[in-house]
C-alpha cells in the first residue's frame, strides 16, 4: 500500500566486494499479479517464483537486471513446538501484533547460478537463510542480527523490539543459537534475562537462561535504503547491509561447554528511538 493504491512488487539489493570496499545497488519492480500459501511456504509474484525449496527470478529494473534459478538443499528447520510454535514463542498465538516474524530455513546450502546485469554468477556451494515478517509496522525501536556464516556449521539470529500489545509496550527479545549440530533459545518466553549496550553502530548484548550465558556483539556497517511498513503503507525505509561484524560467545558450566566464533558477513540493524538503549 502506497498513496492509496495497492501493488505487490519485488525490492533486489546486490552487494559486491572491491578490495575492503563494499558497494551497493538497490533496484525494485512492481508487479501485477500476486499468489501466495503459507503450507508449504511458497510465492509467487508475476514470472517470478518463491519457495522454501528454490526461486526462478525474471527482475528487470531500471539498475538491476537478475535473471535465473537457485535450489536450497539441506534446509535447517527451526525445533517447535505446542508452547513455542514458531520463533514468537506464545505470542505467536496473539492477534493484532503490529509486526510478526517466522523463520522459514535457519541455513541452507545453495545450487545454480543468476545472470546478474548480464555477468554469470555461480551460487553453487553458497549459503542461505529465509525468514519472513509480516504486519501493519516495524517496530519503532528495534535490533536484529544474523548470520550463518562461521567457521563451523551454524546460525545465529537475534531480535530485540519495543513491542506494542494489548494496550501497552515491552520489550521482546529473541536469540536462536544453531551450531555444531546443537540449537540454543534464548528469549522473553524462556525466563531467562537480556541487558544490552549500544554504543554508535556497535551493539553488546548479554543473554542469560539459567546457567547458560550467550553474549553477543555486532557492528553495523554501511547499507542501502529497504523499503518497510509503517501503518499499514509502504512508505518507511531502513538500512539494510549483509557486512556487518558479528561474535558470539556460549557458556554453559554445567555441561562443560564453551564455544565461540565471528563473521564478517552479518547482517546488523540497529533502529533506536530516542532514549531507547536498554532491555
Amino acid at each position: 500500500m502506497h498513496n492509496g493504491t495497492t501493488s505487490p512488487f519485488i525490492q533486489a539489493i546486490l552487494a559486491q566486494r572491491s578490495g575492503e570496499t563494499w558497494w551497493q545497488t538497490t533496484d525494485w519492480l512492481d508487479v501485477d499479479a500476486f499468489q501466495t500459501q503459507d503450507e508449504p511456504f511458497s510465492f509467487r509474484l508475476g514470472e517470478n517464483s518463491f519457495c522454501r525449496d528454490g526461486l526462478s527470478i525474471t527482475f528487470s529494473g531500471e539498475r538491476l537486471q537478475v535473471e535465473g534459478q537457485l535450489n536450497f538443499h539441506n534446509l535447517t528447520d527451526l525445533p517447535g513446538s505446542y508452547w513455542a510454535p514458531t520463533i514468537m514463542g506464545p505470542f505467536s498465538y496473539l492477534s493484532g501484533m503490529e509486526c510478526i516474524h517466522s523463520v522459514i530455513s535457519l541455513t541452507h546450502t545453495l545450487a545454480g547460478s543468476l545472470r546478474i546485469n548480464g555477468e554469470f554468477v555461480d551460487f553453487n556451494g553458497g549459503k542461505g537463510y529465509i525468514e519472513k515478517d509480516w504486519g501493519s509496522s516495524f517496530p519503532k525501536s528495534y535490533v536484529w542480527l544474523q548470520s550463518n556464516h562461521f567457521s563451523q556449521e551454524g546460525s545465529l539470529f537475534f531480535s530485540w523490539a519495543e513491542i506494542p500489545a494489548l494496550g501497552t509496550t515491552f520489550h521482546g527479545y529473541i536469540a536462536h543459537l544453531y551450531y555444531a549440530g546443537e540449537h540454543h533459545r534464548f528469549a522473553t518466553y524462556t525466563r531467562g534475562s537480556c541487558n544490552l549496550k549500544q554504543t554508535g553502530h556497535e551493539v553488546e548484548i548479554l543473554l542469560t537462561k539459567g546457567d547458560c550465558r550467550l553474549q553477543i556483539t555486532a557492528s553495523q556497517s554501511g547499507g542501502v535504503e529497504l523499503v518497510a511498513p509503517h501503518r499499514g503503507q509502504m512508505i518507511h525505509t531502513i538500512k539494510e547491509g549483509l557486512f556487518g561484524l558479528m561474535s558470539f560467545r556460549l557458556e554453559n558450566p554445567k555441561r562443560h561447554l564453551t564455544i565461540s566464533d565471528r563473521s564478517n558477513l552479518a547482517g546488523v540493524e540497529l533502529v533506536w528511538a530516542k532514549g531507547e538503549k536498554q532491555c
